[in-house]
């Protein structure tokens, strides 16, 4: 891993970019937003798959055609903030998708799973109704977790 950046928003943009022709086949948009400059303190590695997992199996998810806005932003105490929203199609994946066929299951509710098991302060998904967009039969999620950091200092900056 490198040092220079966050390690949430390297494992997202290595995703991002390992899974770009999928995204480019469902004709699935993209907006980031990656703001972290906090190198969390851990070694530990759930976190790296769970996230690369997450956003190299997302684009079997949404509806073709869909803009997926992903954000990551420094939070008090050292603490990462990661979300993303997007419309996810109400048909289940292919069966060759990546989040399908697996020893496993679904790789993509696994790794939310994980995420929701390292994420101390927030996590989960909530449906928005918006009676702008009647997409139906997809629907408009957001997602938001909040990764500990496992040095909690009262005085944390991202600028120090």
């Amino acid at each position: 891993m490198s040092t220079s950046c966050c390690q949430v928003d390297e494992a997202i943009r290595r995703a991002l970019r390992d899974g770009e022709a999928d995204y480019a086949a469902r004709g699935v948009r993209v907006e980031l937003d990656l703001r972290c400059r906090t190198q969390l303190r851990t070694e530990e590695p759930v976190l790296d798959r769970a996230l690369y997992t997450i956003f190299r199996g997302l684009p079997a998810r949404l509806a073709p055609g869909a803009t997926v806005r992903i954000s990551t932003r420094d939070m008090a105490g050292g603490d990462v903030e990661i979300a993303w929203e997007a419309v996810e199609s109400a048909e289940p994946p292919p069966a060759e998708a990546f989040t399908r066929g697996h020893a496993y299951g679904d790789l993509l509710e696994l790794a939310i799973a994980g995420m929701e098991t390292i994420c101390r302060a927030r996590s989960g998904r909530m449906e928005v109704e918006d009676a702008t967009l009647r997409l139906a039969p997809d629907v408009r999620r957001r997602y938001v977790f909040l990764v500990p950091s496992l040095d909690r200092s009262p005085s944390w900056s991202p600028i120090s």
